[in-house]
C-alpha cells in the first residue's frame, strides 16, 4: 500500500487480556459508567477501545469497565501500532486536555432531544 496511510486495525480482544494504562489520569463517575453501559446496550460499540500491540489500553478505560459490568467477554479494539512510549503518553495527555475543553450548545442538544 505504497503512498497510503494505514490506520489501526479493528480486532476483538478478550476483556481479561487488556491491560489498563497505569498512569491513566482520567476518572469516571458511577453515573458515567452507567451511561456508557446504557449506550452499549442501545447502540452497540460505536467507539472502540484504543490499544497498543501488547494490548495495553491507550483510551477506553471507561468503556472497558462498562463492558466488564455487562459481563462481555470480548470488546472491539483498534490497535495503534508504531507509537513510541512518548507518543502514547502525549496522546493520553492530549485526550485529557481536549476533553476538558468540551463545550456543549445546550440549545442544540435540546432541539435534538425534542425532534
Amino acid at each position: 500500500m505504497a503512498g497510503k496511510k494505514q490506520f489501526g486495525q479493528v480486532v476483538a480482544v478478550k476483556v481479561s487480556d487488556l491491560k489498563p494504562y497505569g498512569k491513566n489520569a482520567r476518572t469516571h463517575s458511577e453515573a458515567q459508567i452507567q451511561q456508557i453501559m446504557d449506550s452499549l446496550k442501545e447502540f452497540g460499540w460505536t467507539n472502540h477501545v484504543l490499544i497498543d500491540p501488547k494490548q495495553g489500553i491507550i483510551a477506553g478505560h471507561a468503556r472497558l469497565e462498562a463492558a466488564k459490568r455487562l459481563e462481555m467477554t470480548e470488546v472491539p479494539c483498534i490497535v495503534l501500532a508504531g507509537l513510541t512510549e512518548a507518543q502514547k503518553r502525549a496522546y493520553v495527555i492530549a485526550l485529557c486536555g481536549v476533553l476538558s475543553y468540551v463545550v456543549f450548545a445546550l440549545n442544540l442538544i435540546q432541539r435534538l432531544i425534542n425532534s
